[in-house]
């Protein structure tokens, strides 16, 4: 097979696979402009290949094998790694890889521009400075770095050059795609624009005064500007801007390319999911709806089972609490004249796996009831908030993208010093939220979604069987397992309080403990320890029962239990003896 064939072949792959593996995909033509170091570096290795489905017969060629293994051993010789390691990799992270490596061939290199020789002022340049009173002045210099077209632009303060110093305080380098400036005396690069750079002085950098027409033509014929009117100051700074901009918009259309590649396993919620946000998740949202009459008897209807019936006058009153002689569910009266339009609300959680990470979706669910008391509702729910584990949380938020014309997720900035005094009720909400993910979970397919993961053991699915209705922090509960793995074994032993106390307030002390057994870790004995978990005591019971272990004091299961309702009123009860 030629050479040149298998060059081409390699383009081809390259062009059509590009969407599909690159954060930001290269135009055909860019790809066709590429020399061959670049088009091997390009390419994938034999594995690849074969799952694309290329050709076999390309597999088999010697020397397509010998340039692949050479450019794979290249990869791994930049980034520090042995090239054995790149075979357990998979194929999407090196084409990432390959990726970067020809994007920062596209980079400015700072040492080849630092090595430009530097363009001094002259005499000429002082006696302008004199008569033009200007705070800068510019030279333009043009250079190739790197086979690229570089535009330089040296600044000179104006009193360094009246005092005959003519050396430039800064440099600003220009490639077809780029820019950077470089503070000389300070060894600093910047890549602030003209109009907010700072001089050495701590000033804005303002009046530039450029002395020749030279100069200012070869501004204009760099950027391609065509119209001898415009300022070449101004001119720069919108190339500037605009190179900003275009560098702003691949960030941005990267970031969401990859949230979107992080959520695409995400799916919509089913149907038995939905059943379960109105039937258990609103499950207190139910209400039999009344029309007061002087009848012995008064017709009825429920709101959940849709029944009608009649109850004597005497039953019915407004807001009362009543099991519905139907569907056997509790409800609350409502009377047609005094209830208008009012809505029901709560939160849940999902929890889903993908592939090596797990993702926790929250959700606002509302039951809107319609006015003149007719039993009929409207459930609606929105999913406002992402959280996303993989070595630690990371939150996500919708918003709505100007460039994908659509709401898209975006990362959300938690502040560790968050101060609940400094805020509003509204930010404190939404800051509790985030953080927190409180809501009742949903409770099925939690151990295989948990499989394999550092929350395998974590008893959640447990926790969540035997509290179906009990909203709790989720991410709180998930943090406080990985700093306290004992929580598992709290939760196993129907400890629930204390477990749900940890979550808020976990002592110092029990972080730092490697104690597997409870009673051990709790201090009381066997007897003590089946009664916190038959009563469901919390983290002050057990401080009860611990002393009452230590002073000796034996008594009836009934008699403790009240002795622990007495010592929350009264802390030093034990004391008296």
């Amino acid at each position: 097979m030629k050479r040149e064939n298998y060059i081409i072949t390699v383009k081809s792959i390259y062009i059509r696979d590009a969407e599909m593996f690159c954060p930001e995909s290269m135009t055909e033509q860019e790809i066709l402009n590429l020399d061959d170091i670049d088009i091997f570096q390009s390419c994938e290795f034999e594995r690849y290949w074969k799952n694309a489905e290329v050709s076999a017969y390309l597999c088999q060629m010697a020397c397509a094998e010998e340039e692949l293994k050479r450019e794979l051993q290249k990869i791994a010789e930049y980034f520090k790694i042995p090239a054995c390691f790149l075979e357990a990799i998979p194929v999407k992270k090196i084409w990432k890889m390959i990726y970067f490596i020809i994007m920062e061939r596209r980079k400015m290199k700072k040492a080849l521009l630092k090595k430009i020789p530097v363009v001094e002022a002259g005499i000429k340049d002082k006696q302008y400075m004199e008569l033009c009173r200007q705070n800068y002045l510019m030279k333009v210099q043009k250079a190739t770095v790197a086979h690229k077209r570089t535009l330089i632009l040296n600044l000179y303060d104006a009193e360094n050059i009246i005092k005959e110093q003519y050396q430039p305080f800064c440099r600003i380098f220009f490639s077809n795609r780029d820019f950077i400036t470089y503070f000389i005396k300070e060894n600093r690069w910047s890549i602030k624009t003209l109009d907010i750079l700072e001089a050495e002085k701590g000033k804005f950098i303002s009046q530039i005064a450029i002395r020749t027409y030279k100069e200012k033509r070869s501004i204009q014929q760099f950027f391609h500007c065509t119209d001898d009117a415009v300022d070449s100051i101004q001119l720069i700074q919108i190339e500037q801007q605009k190179r900003k901009a275009e560098k702003s918009l691949k960030r941005k259309k990267r970031r969401i390319k990859d949230i979107e590649s992080l959520f695409c396993s995400v799916k919509p919620v089913t149907g038995r999911f939905e059943k379960w946000l109105e039937y258990e998740v609103l499950k207190e949202s139910q209400y039999i709806f009344y029309q007061y009459s002087r009848r012995k008897m008064i017709d009825c209807t429920c709101s959940h089972c849709k029944s009608k019936y009649q109850l004597e006058r005497s039953i019915p009153r407004h807001n009362k609490e009543y099991v519905c002689p139907i569907c056997k569910r509790k409800s609350i009266f409502k009377a047609k004249g005094k209830s208008g339009y009012f809505s029901d609300y709560s939160e849940a959680v999902k929890i889903e796996k993908a592939s090596d990470r797990i993702i926790l979706r929250h959700f606002e669910v509302r039951k809107s009831y319609a006015a003149h008391g007719t039993g009929e509702y409207t459930l609606s729910y929105h999913e406002d908030y992402r959280a996303v584990f993989q070595e630690k949380f990371h939150f996500y938020y919708p918003v709505y993208s100007c460039l994908a014309h659509k709401n898209v997720w975006k990362e959300k900035y938690i502040d560790p010093y968050f101060h609940y005094r400094y805020h509003l009720d509204y930010t404190i909400k939404a800051y509790q939220t985030i953080t927190q993910m409180p809501g009742m979970v949903y409770p099925y397919n939690l151990k295989n979604v948990f499989k394999g993961t550092p929350f395998e053991y974590c008893s959640l699915d447990y926790f969540v069987k035997n509290n179906r209705f009990v909203e709790l922090p989720v991410v709180y509960y998930l943090k406080t397992y990985l700093k306290f793995p004992l929580l598992e074994q709290f939760v196993k032993q129907n400890m629930f309080y204390i477990a749900l106390e940890c979550l808020y307030q976990l002592p110092n002390e029990w972080e730092e403990t490697k104690e597997t057994n409870t009673r051990h870790f709790l201090g009381i004995n066997s007897r003590y320890c089946s009664i916190l978990s038959k009563y469901n005591m919390g983290i002050r019971e057990w401080g009860v029962l611990q002393k009452m272990e230590k002073l000796k004091i034996h008594l009836s299961e009934q008699e403790i239990f009240a002795y622990c309702k007495i010592f929350e009123s009264n802390r030093d009860f034990l004391e008296l003896n």
